[in-house]
């Protein structure tokens, strides 16, 4: 069946109750287009983001769960959110909220907070009281009262509800298996096991009448694959119900999320066995079945409709996620979000209606509702926490591709602000790398650099979903090749194509893997990026996979195998073989650490500085405490880096933004009369952000001989030396702040002879 997919048209949108005014495209009253001093102010950091909803069976209350977005690293709360508009109110838990990935990494089968068929009780994994490993919970709504479920030795999570509300099925990792349980919802009886665990059983779904359950078991000796299978409770009896073996149409693939459809014998699942994952249905009555979903766009999380006619699922494409409505016999999807930004865990409310999660580049993440199709009104329900962010003038991005040198298509955001003329740098900002997706979704660094007229270009790499099974693979088919950095030296070949880009004044950065990843297209690929910043990059990968959580971990392990056994994948992606290269960099390195890096990224980095200072190699580093933090220090570096190439000395960036009439630039140019990086056309950022007392200085080396030579620290505008004595020449200088917020501090003194 060739489907058609329907571009959401422009709607109007009203407000709820105590909403903030909507944010509508730059051209609309309350998104004006910015001025040429309009900056990010307040700089803050990226908004909450809730994880999936839940509506009650009523349709009058929202159940999801949502991490402080005050720190780094916050615990999860339950959130209560009317659907008519009120205020969203935590609920107090005797426990703490967790979100449970499956052996694989995966997350998908975390639905968040489900709602019994009544609507008085909710049931949510957390941590047991005494050791914090996963079980079951359930609320009491009205009460706040909570109880655990179920008390045995195993890891609990993903609980289902049966039709009736009167027993519980949830998935219970035990003996290094997964495996189907159920149990009685009023804890009458114990837990018991409904599948074998000879392979990982998850994903449970009630059938229609209760008396069947719907799951997926993995293929022996494939974990990554596998199929849907039904049990009947009256007997345990079992059958396989997709891929049935011997049969001319049977194909391995993963199939996985089960639904049972409500009005008639019938299951929708996940499918990855086209190009992009689909939506399929099976009758285990006969096995018969057929493509319900194939559009472009890997699909997940489907929702029937109380009458079995329509489905709402999650649609990813590119850096698109699209929440879309299709009926079961209808040959197209139709997208009922805004469009161009991030949409999911769509849910039927009733009557019709559905809700949704949507954010955007220009907007935070907010619930919509509305009816479940096309042309008509979206209600937006007031956050559950404020944003401290500016409710207007960010920027849009537009869609850009870059064809590499395979002829591999990759896919990315372009921010440019269009107030800027004339020649301007640009930044190609890789995020958390592959397989974390860039987003259509507000992004601080994203929108800071841009906003002071730098073009950004976040695109995603092979190993991310949303660009089609080639690309998902594309890691794991050039494991023992450069690849990435290959692409990133393609993409850099590609901007400076671009009109009013300076050619020689690309940078990069990311963050974990993506920071690597910068850190090796800086290195081994010379010439392409003028520098880089690298937020808590991955530089020792036996201490990753050492101390890496899950679904980091099987993510690397499914790629490239284990630093041991495979050490030729891992060499190709560790900075340090490239290190050397770096003495190249128009402007040296900056390496930021920061309060919520994972655990093991802080050593990683302080051995990685070591490396650099024993082949005096500069760099700059700086600690960060918030995303907002980050794209400070990143916009810092990249106003105030300087290098000159008739100078000896390498100036280490200070904190502080150059005067307007002042600026740096990232490399001197060769003629007078080029238009340097940081023109009359825009303005120098006013960010509103504490600024950190950190020291002012600039490191040089003397030209003693080897055996007096010393490396010297003048206090920067001064050119007076400190009472300190001089320190060797393999030492480096380290004139960190006692406990700065945020501050820089001075590595690798020394700028090499070039090469």
């Amino acid at each position: 069946m060739t489907d058609t997919v329907i571009a959401p048209p422009e709607v109007p949108t009203v407000e709820a109750p105590g909403d903030t005014p909507v944010l509508d495209d730059q051209d609309s009253p309350l998104a004006p287009k910015l001025g040429p001093d309009a900056v990010l102010d307040p700089l803050v950091g990226n908004p909450a983001r809730p994880g999936p909803g839940n509506p009650s069976p009523d349709g009058a209350m929202l159940a999801y769960l949502m991490a402080d977005p005050t720190g780094p690293v916050g615990p999860l709360t339950l959130w209560m959110q009317p659907l008519d508009g009120g205020e969203a109110t935590a609920q107090a838990l005797p426990f703490e909220p967790l979100v449970v990935p499956d052996p694989t990494g995966d997350t998908s089968g975390d639905e968040g907070p489900v709602w019994s068929p009544d609507g008085t009780t909710l049931a949510l994994t957390g941590g047991r009281p005494a050791d914090g490993r996963p079980a079951i919970w359930l609320l009491t709504v009205e009460t706040g009262e909570a109880r655990l479920l179920a008390d045995h030795p195993g890891e609990d999570r993903a609980p289902r509800w049966s039709p009736d509300g009167s027993m519980i099925a949830f998935v219970a990792h035990r003996a290094g298996r997964d495996t189907v349980n159920i149990v009685p919802a009023d804890g009458s009886g114990p837990a018991v096991s409904i599948s074998d665990g000879l392979a990982d059983d998850r994903d449970p779904a009630w059938s229609r009448d209760g008396s069947e359950i719907a799951f997926r078991r993995a293929t022996p000796g494939h974990p990554t694959q596998g199929d849907i299978w039904v049990i009947k409770l009256a007997t345990g009896v079992t059958k396989q119900v997709t891929n049935i073996p011997g049969k001319a149409t049977s194909k391995a693939a993963n199939r996985r999320m089960p639904k049972w459809a409500p009005n008639r014998s019938l299951i929708a699942f996940i499918t990855d066995e086209k190009d992009y994952d689909a939506i399929a249905v099976v009758n285990p009555d006969n096995n018969a079945g057929w493509t319900l979903a194939d559009e472009p766009g890997d699909k997940s999380g489907v929702h029937w409709a109380a009458n079995g006619l329509r489905i709402l699922y999650t649609r990813k494409l590119g850096t698109v996620s699209s929440a879309c409505a299709r009926g079961t016999s209808a040959s197209r999807s139709d997208v009922i979000d805004p469009g161009d930004g991030m949409a999911y865990a769509p849910r039927w409310t009733g009557d019709g209606k559905a809700v949704y999660a949507y954010g955007a580049p220009d907007r935070p993440v907010r619930h919509y509702t509305q009816e479940a199709k096309l042309d008509v009104e979206r209600t937006i329900l007031p956050p559950a926490v404020a944003w401290a962010g500016p409710e207007a003038g960010l920027l849009t991005p537009s869609v850009y591709t870059v064809e590499t040198g395979d002829g591999t298509t990759l896919g990315g955001q372009l921010f440019r602000k269009p107030e800027v003329s004339g020649p301007t740098p640009a930044v190609v900002s890789l995020g958390e790398g592959p397989p974390r997706r860039q987003e259509a979704a507000f992004d601080v660094v994203h929108q800071a650099l841009a906003l002071a007229g730098i073009a950004v270009y976040a695109p995603n790499l092979r190993g991310v979903a949303g660009g089609g099974r080639a690309l998902v693979d594309g890691l794991q088919t050039f494991a023992e090749q450069e690849i990435e950095a290959a692409d990133l030296a393609d993409i850099a070949t590609a901007l400076r194509g671009l009109p009013d880009v300076i050619g020689d004044r690309i940078a990069i950065t990311g963050r974990g893997f993506g920071g690597t990843l910068a850190l090796l297209a800086a290195a081994a690929r010379p010439g392409h990026y003028a520098t880089v910043v690298a937020v808590d990059p991955v530089v020792d990968w036996d201490w990753e996979l050492d101390t890496a959580a899950e679904p980091w971990r099987s993510w690397l392990v499914r790629q490239f195998g284990l630093p041991a056994m495979t050490p030729g994948p891992y060499a190709l992606r560790t900075p340090e073989t490239f290190a050397g290269l770096l003495s190249l960099l128009d402007v040296p390195p900056l390496l930021i650490g920061t309060a919520g890096a994972p655990a093991g990224r802080d050593g990683q980095l302080e051995y990685f500085m070591v490396t650099l200072d024993e082949s005096e190699i500069p760099y700059a580093r700086a600690t960060a405490a918030t995303d907002a933090d980050v794209a400070r220090l990143t916009l810092e570096y990249l106003l105030s880096g300087t290098v000159a190439s008739t100078e000896e000395t390498v100036p280490v960036p200070v904190a502080g933004l150059p005067d307007e009439d002042d600026r740096p630039v990232w490399k001197e140019p060769a003629v007078e009369d080029v238009l340097p990086v940081w023109g009359e056309s825009v303005a120098a950022p006013e960010l509103s952000v504490p600024e950190p007392v950190v020291p002012e200085f600039v490191a040089t080396q003397t030209d003693m001989e080897p055996e007096v030579q010393a490396t010297q620290v003048i206090v920067a505008g001064t050119g007076e030396e400190p009472d300190e004595e001089p320190l060797p020449a393999d030492a480096t200088p380290t004139l960190e702040p006692a406990a700065p917020p945020i501050g820089y501090a001075a590595g690798g003194a020394t700028k090499p002879d070039d090469v």
